[in-house]
């Protein structure tokens, strides 16, 4: 992993995408054949090349979540690009007397129980 720091800290708007400059490249044995042969002039020998690929994947953070963008390079020459999204559900006490902002931006799950957006 390569890590960088955040140009404004800790004091960004959580709700805004930022790069944490945080990325990483490696090498992923998928567990398929690129091509298999089994020859049967070699008493069934089975021949055949794994199906690797070089990883650049790169993490930005927005709020509660984990956006992970991928290039994926194939052994074949063949590219593509993968995004995946981690991250769970925030939840905070709400009532109506203490905290009634948080109905702005959330949804409410339950009874004094808020879920932010």
């Amino acid at each position: 992993w390569v890590y960088g720091e955040f140009p404004r800290g800790f004091f960004g708007d959580p709700m805004e995408a930022f790069s944490r400059e945080s990325g990483c490249i490696f090498e992923l044995d998928t567990g398929t054949a690129l091509w298999s042969h089994v020859d049967q002039s070699r008493k069934g020998k089975t021949m055949g090349i794994s199906r690797k690929s070089l990883i650049v994947r790169a993490i930005s953070n927005s709020g509660n979540y984990d956006y992970i963008a991928s290039a994926i390079f194939d052994i074949d020459g063949s590219l593509h690009f993968e995004m995946r999204l981690a991250g769970m559900a925030e939840t905070r006490w709400i009532h109506q007397k203490v905290n009634a902002w948080e109905a702005d931006f959330s949804t409410l799950i339950h009874s004094h129980l808020a879920a932010p957006m």
